[in-house]
């Protein structure tokens, strides 16, 4: 039987969680620098974990847009050949659809994708979808939501930046491979998993020793 849009949401899901902690810490982080406005932009646009910090350590240190530029696409390249891959079960699909596709997939949404090729072998346009989509809007909610508590904290720049990308990876891929036992366990387990995570990006913020300006503003660690 194949999948439609809300299966694909539903098997999504639980990467969502990884997607809103490491949202919120990239929006603390951005808060000095960016408005909820510009954030909303930049995670419309980019859409890109990784490379939205990369640019937020650019943008306080004054850097030029060709570097900005520059950056996320080396940073993304490999977007490009998880795209690849994913586009050989969608020979059939318009351009538009593929066009979608390719550019909201992440690692997140590869790894649900390549997690469902395990069962079956027919992915359908619509699951793929419903697969990004739970991605890219908790991301773009978070980040802006982020952005907005950001400003409340006394220190929002220093955060520690290591662990919430490693977070993000953590939580995707236990969620993910959650989804084949118990489902009530699994529920649970993500979740008190996705609250630990997201506590300790926020504990950070007022002793973490990644401080933006010195590692990007001339200073040293």
């Amino acid at each position: 039987m194949e999948k439609d849009f809300w299966q694909g949401v539903k098997d999504a899901l639980p990467t969502a969680l990884g997607y809103i902690s490491i949202g919120l810490a990239c929006g603390v982080v951005a808060s000095p620098y960016l408005s909820p406005l510009e954030m909303a932009l930049m995670s419309v646009l980019v859409y890109a974990g990784a490379a939205q910090f990369a640019m937020i350590s650019l943008i306080a240190a004054h850097s030029s847009i060709l570097n900005m530029a520059l950056t996320v696409c080396l940073i993304n390249l490999r977007n490009m050949l998880m795209s690849l891959h994913t586009s050989s079960d969608f020979k059939d699909a318009s351009l538009a659809h593929t066009i979608g596709i390719g550019s909201l997939l992440t690692d997140e949404s590869y790894g649900v994708y390549l997690s469902e090729k395990l069962k079956t072998d027919t992915i359908t346009v619509p699951w793929m979808h419903g697969n990004n989509l739970v991605g890219y809007v908790a991301w773009i909610s978070a980040t802006v939501i982020g952005t907005a508590l950001g400003s409340l904290l006394p220190d929002p720049k220093a955060f520690g930046l290591d662990f919430a990308l490693v977070a993000c990876s953590s939580v995707s891929r236990n969620a993910t491979d959650r989804k084949d036992q118990d489902h009530a366990h699994g529920a649970v387990s993500s979740s008190s998993e996705f609250l630990s995570l997201t506590l300790f990006c926020f504990a950070t913020a007022s002793c973490a020793s990644c401080d933006l300006d010195r590692l990007f503003c001339g200073g040293g660690l």
